[in-house]
């Protein structure tokens, strides 16, 4: 199953806003590959003052694609060396 993730503003999904800053959004809103939302979870990573790093919850949540507006080189290589 494909499972797509897009850093999210609040918990509207695809009604809200993608998040301008992929680390730093209030949510992370996964979609299935026909665009139906599975779920909306909340960013509890350390860019927040949580645990951890967004990559690592992406995968902890299973997500095969991640879509946003920009990515820079440091997270990027965190996306692409999670395995």
């Amino acid at each position: 199953m494909i499972k797509i993730v897009i850093p999210t503003d609040n918990n509207k999904g695809l009604e809200g806003n993608v998040a301008l800053h992929f680390g730093r959004c209030n949510t992370y809103t996964f979609l299935d590959e026909k665009g139906k939302v599975l779920e909306i979870i909340k960013n509890t990573s350390e860019h927040i003052g949580g645990i951890g790093l967004p990559p690592e919850l992406m995968k902890k949540h299973h997500a095969n694609i991640l879509l946003c507006q920009e990515l820079g080189p440091r997270a990027l290589d965190l996306c692409v060396n999670l395995e």
